[in-house]
């Protein structure tokens, strides 16, 4: 009696127990009918005594082709099975559903009836068909980027590795995608060089949860050395930080820079070698860019309008070729002197642009033009003195004339005895003033006419230092020292040296004045290429620029007793030599005449 109760409770407890499932489960015999049911396989229609085939599948005959039937598999295998398939649910709608087959055995070992319970994976079946076409997506749009697409993952216990690599690892890297110690694989292609700064970038960002950016080199398995840039950005999660990036051959761009970098070296180069500057101003008259050597002398151009950077001026240029370049938009070539280089002059050629964003733009290519300034002037001065100097010819020959007949027919009267002194002593004055003025005519037939005398190949400096020395000692009582700077250097020169004299007298007595109370002049003997370079520099009240602008005009003249032939004699003295001279001079601070005369090598 007792045990007939407690089989009893054991019923009522394994039934309480069965329905108390959340998934679907019945017993079928062999006849596929069902003998029991939980109440969840009851709410969707399968009910004891019912067909299993008929109430999960609406259909009139076991399970066969796609709906495989567990009860067969059971029967066959003798052992529990599980299969996929669908059922139909309480609505008629199609569900994929997981069956479990248990069978239940007799004394004899045969099977008699089976347990099946079935799960709906109609949702996750749904989930792992989206993930996987989003896997298949994923792959697809990595394998067309340009780069090695990653998901790496660091964790507090200093665990790390990665979640995903795209197949273009193989492609780009010459690595497999294979999870397993990628880390360590792409460590080791790393060079020496850049593996320790490659690794403490990434410790650097995993610590801080900051954007990892890095470029390096390294070495693929083929032997291939490759630039390489990695960026990625942090994701924190709960217990660990997970980096979304990508890795990108950037052996190309390195290149091109590279390229870039000696193009403009060899541009800086040119542009310092010719004194040619170039700059960038945009259409507000903002400086842009500035080559290194004007940025040396102009300072920092950022925030700056070019007419204030290059001009210091509070407005544009009056004659501005950057305007006119930006309105034409064709290249326009201007003249300006550069006031904060000592008056420069150069030629701008203003070429209008447009950059990538469609602004235009304007590069200025300034080249400097002080040589061929110089040129001109000379030209000008040369043809103005041949001019002037055939017109002076003339003109001493006419005037000498009648001098001559004055100064002669003076004598023949000083030869008579009946002249009482007052008239002895006018014509003593009328043939002093004669020899004056003849003195004077000799010296415009020089300058109109240089002597073409007989040159010899002498040495510079012993011929400067016969007009030292001559005059030395009269410029000590005047207060004034003569240095010297002769290094040891070629100094043989083709000159005719009494020309060669004059030229040193004029130019010392020229500095002499300039110091009425004393200083110094400095004689330096240089050389350059095939010439040979005497500055003569004095400390005295120096000249203007309009003196300058005329001081080889002849018969202008600063002296109040000088003829102004001076200098346009010295000028055309070396124009004979093939040789130049030019001055720079400030006012209160000195004067500089510089002599270039062409070398004699034997």
């Amino acid at each position: 009696m007792k045990d007939n109760k407690q089989s009893g409770v054991l019923r009522v407890n394994l039934k309480d127990a069965v329905d108390s499932l959340g998934y679907l489960f019945y017993v079928i015999d062999l006849n596929h009918k069902i003998l029991l049911a939980n109440s969840a396989a009851r709410e969707k229609g399968i009910i004891e005594g019912g067909i299993c085939y008929e109430k999960t599948h609406m259909r009139d005959r076991p399970c066969e082709g796609e709906d495989l039937c567990p009860l067969k598999d059971v029967l066959r295998l003798k052992k529990s099975v599980h299969i996929e398939h669908s059922h139909f649910n309480e609505k008629g709608n199609s569900v994929m559903m997981e069956v479990h087959g248990i069978p239940v055995f007799d004394e004899q070992g045969e099977v008699i009836q089976m347990i099946e319970y079935s799960i709906d994976i109609t949702e996750r079946k749904r989930m792992f068909e989206e993930l996987r076409k989003n896997k298949e997506l994923l792959l697809e749009v990595t394998a067309q980027v340009p780069g090695v697409v990653y998901q790496f993952y660091a964790r507090p216990n200093g665990e790390f590795g990665f979640y995903y690599i795209s197949s273009m690892s193989e492609h780009i890297l010459g690595l497999k995608p294979d999870l397993e110690g990628y880390f360590e694989r792409f460590t080791a292609l790393v060079i020496p060089e850049h593996r320790e700064s490659f690794v403490k970038s990434i410790a650097k960002s995993t610590k801080e949860l900051s954007e990892w950016k890095y470029e390096g080199m390294l070495q693929k398995p083929t032997g291939e050395k490759i630039w390489f840039s990695g960026h990625s950005n942090p994701s924190p999660r709960e217990n660990e930080v997970v980096f979304n990036g990508i890795v990108q051959d950037i052996t190309e761009r390195k290149k091109r820079e590279q390229e870039d970098r000696e193009i403009k070296q060899q541009i800086e180069f040119v542009l310092g070698a010719t004194r040619t500057g170039l700059d960038i101003i945009d259409a507000d008259l903002n400086v842009v860019y500035v080559d290194p050597e004007w940025q040396k002398i102009y300072g920092d151009h950022k925030g700056k309008k070019c007419y204030k950077y290059f001009m210091d001026r509070n407005e544009a240029c009056p004659a501005c070729g950057v305007s006119k370049a930006l309105k034409t938009k064709e290249a326009v070539v201007t003249e300006e002197v550069m006031v904060k280089e000592g008056n420069r002059p150069v030629q701008i050629t203003a070429i209008p642009f447009q950059n990538g964003k469609g602004e235009w733009l304007v590069a200025e290519v300034s080249t400097d033009i002080t040589e061929l300034k110089h040129s001109y002037n000379m030209l000008i001065q040369s043809e103005k003195m041949a001019s002037l100097g055939r017109l002076v010819y003339e003109i001493a020959h006419e005037v000498n004339n009648p001098l001559m007949v004055v100064s002669g027919n003076a004598q023949i009267i000083l030869m008579s005895r009946a002249l009482n002194a007052e008239v002895k002593s006018a014509l003593e004055i009328i043939m002093d003033q004669c020899q004056i003025a003849t003195d004077i005519m000799h010296k415009v037939l020089k300058f109109a006419q240089p002597d073409k005398g007989e040159k010899i190949n002498a040495d510079i400096i012993s011929t400067v230092e016969e007009v030292v020395g001559v005059i030395e000692k009269q410029f000590k009582l005047a207060n004034i020292e003569i240095k010297r700077n002769y290094p040891n250097l070629p100094r043989l020169v083709s000159m005719n040296k009494q020309q060669m004299h004059e030229v040193f007298i004029n130019l010392l007595n020229n500095a002499k004045e300039a110091m009425p109370n004393g200083g110094t002049i400095t004689i330096t003997v240089s050389s350059k290429g095939n010439f040979l370079i005497i500055n003569l520099k004095d400390t005295g009240c120096g000249m203007s620029e309009e003196v300058m602008a005329k001081m080889f005009e002849p018969f202008f003249t600063t002296k109040e007793s000088g003829t102004g032939l001076g200098l346009p004699i010295c000028y055309g003295i070396l124009k004979s030599h093939n040789g130049e001279i030019k001055f720079e001079s400030q006012l209160n601070k000195g004067t500089t005449a510089t002599i270039l005369l062409p070398l004699r090598w034997w």
